[in-house]
């Protein structure tokens, strides 16, 4: 009898382990620099700083949400 994970699981595990780990980092770089370089807060009004972090915040967003979608649509390819 082999030891040993069945190729199915260890796969999912594997997406699951992924998308938890793009996700955070996704997370903590938009948390990090929108706190410590200040791009995320609006005060004394809106700035063209502000204005490109909020659109790379959103674009970045998109491409992970694109990425997710595809690797949990994707059929097995690598068994």
């Amino acid at each position: 009898m082999e030891s040993g994970w069945e190729p199915g699981v260890k796969k999912y595990l594997l997406k699951i382990l992924n998308t938890g780990s793009w996700t955070l980092i996704w997370m903590i770089a938009v948390a990090t620099t929108g706190i410590y370089l200040q791009y995320a807060f609006i005060s004394g009004g809106i700035k063209l700083t502000n204005i490109i972090y909020y659109s790379l915040t959103l674009i970045s967003g998109f491409i992970l949400a694109r990425y997710l979608y595809k690797t949990w649509s994707e059929e097995t390819r690598r068994e």
